[in-house]
């Protein structure tokens, strides 16, 4: 049976059109199609609706972890810098306070050795007699040179020292006064030079006197026979060192151990 959408009326099912209102039948069938589709595509279209709400939002949450990993990858950056460049003032400081210390110890340790030298020449030497100081007036050839030879071993070390010891070895200084001429001679100097040397051996160091009591330290180059100017003092401030540094014995021991030639 076949029911009419306008009127209601059952009509039979070959019936194409409604026997009582003469509508068409099939159109039914069309409208039924028609609704049934409609009823079923619309919760597609619902939930079709939703999916770019959602993508939105995911979009979103990545956008945010994108930017808070940023965030924190600046400061990272940042942080580390800092630390590089904390780490590099203070190996900075470091290496200032590195390099003063170094300073300081390299000019202590040439005071202490010049103070050692003074006290290894000295320890030997008994005790002074305070009344037996030295004078520059007083003074003889021979203390003048042994006097000289000590404060040159400790001032200068190299040939001095060598000297020195090899005296005190050989109980022997030799002081050869030798007349230079005056390519030899410095303005300042008289024409007279006193080689020192441990005994009847070859001199490897001497010294010139002043016109204003200076002594000039002089000694062989290692590469020639020619001697060079090694420093400079005077008379008084090498008897004021043998003096106060408890070395008047070891002048005079010295001195009665040496022999000038030429004077």
């Amino acid at each position: 049976m076949k029911k009419c959408s306008k009127c209601g009326t059952e009509n039979s099912k070959d019936a194409v059109f409604c026997e009582n209102c003469g509508s068409p039948l099939n159109e039914n069938k069309k409208e039924e199609n028609i609704s049934i589709s409609e009823g079923n595509v619309e919760p597609v279209n619902r939930r079709s609706k939703k999916a770019p709400g959602n993508k939105k939002i995911l979009a979103m949450m990545v956008a945010i972890i994108v930017i808070i990993m940023a965030i924190v990858g600046v400061v990272y950056l940042k942080n580390g810098k800092n630390n590089t460049q904390t780490a590099e003032n203070r190996n900075e400081v470091t290496l200032k306070k590195s390099s003063s210390s170094s300073r300081k110890s390299s000019v202590s340790k040439e005071e202490s050795s010049s103070r050692k030298k003074s006290e290894q020449i000295s320890s030997s030497s008994s005790t002074i007699d305070e009344s037996n100081k030295l004078t520059v007036t007083g003074l003889t050839n021979k203390q003048n040179a042994a006097s000289i030879l000590i404060y040159g071993a400790i001032k200068y070390n190299g040939n001095f020292k060598g000297t020195y010891d090899m005296a005190l070895k050989n109980s022997m200084l030799t002081v050869d006064v030798v007349s230079t001429d005056g390519n030899d001679t410095k303005p300042d100097e008289t024409p007279i030079f006193y080689s020192l040397a441990p005994g009847e051996i070859d001199n490897n160091c001497g010294y010139k006197l002043g016109r204003n009591r200076e002594v000039y330290f002089y000694e062989q180059s290692d590469k020639t026979i020619d001697f060079f100017r090694i420093g400079s003092t005077t008379q008084d401030e090498i008897i004021n060192y043998m003096n106060t540094h408890n070395l008047v014995n070891k002048v005079n021991e010295l001195a009665n151990e040496t022999t000038v030639y030429g004077e």
